[in-house]
């Protein structure tokens, strides 16, 4: 399957999905009817249990997905690997997970307020710095903010075309 990353600390169930395709256990034909199984993982290579990851929810045919617990992906750098198996299905991994850290932005209210009380430039023997200026930094923080909601999927803008019949 595939390696998956989660923010640590994500609280959003969706971003907390991981996903299975399951097989009889001929290990060829598609497994369906596996909705509302109970997956396994293993936390930091430990023995794999049954707690927290929630039953599988079936997407179509042999797709399935399961959501774990906030708890599991709380720690940047848990490593989760997911599996599932029943007596219809064969050994069937599912997707492993990397938990990140949360992306930083060099731009956020409390740099800005920061920078804002701050000196616009600082002298000293070592020499002298200067810092950008306060509209170019609200500027930055204004693009990095719509380039991060232009990924997220939740903010995405969908088109749609509508088609008026003619009722005649």
């Amino acid at each position: 399957m595939d390696l998956v990353q989660i923010t640590a600390g994500e609280t959003d169930p969706v971003r907390r999905r991981v996903r299975f395709f399951l097989v009889g256990v001929d290990g060829m034909t598609p497994a369906e009817g596996e909705a509302g199984g109970q997956p396994e993982i293993s936390v930091n290579d430990g023995a794999f249990t049954a707690a927290g990851v929630g039953t599988l929810v079936q997407v179509e045919d042999n797709t399935y997905y399961a959501i774990l617990d906030a708890s599991v992906v709380a720690s940047e750098g848990t490593h989760v690997e997911t599996r599932y198996q029943s007596g219809a299905t064969a050994l069937c991994p599912g997707d492993d997970v990397q938990v990140i850290a949360a992306p930083s932005t060099p731009y956020d209210d409390s740099v800005l307020a920061a920078n804002a009380a701050g000196p616009w430039e600082v002298e000293t023997e070592a020499g002298r710095v200067r810092q950008h200026r306060l509209t170019e930094q609200i500027e930055a923080a204004k693009f990095l903010a719509s380039q991060a909601a232009g990924t997220d999927p939740r903010r995405a803008v969908r088109f749609n075309r509508l088609n008026r019949r003619d009722p005649t």
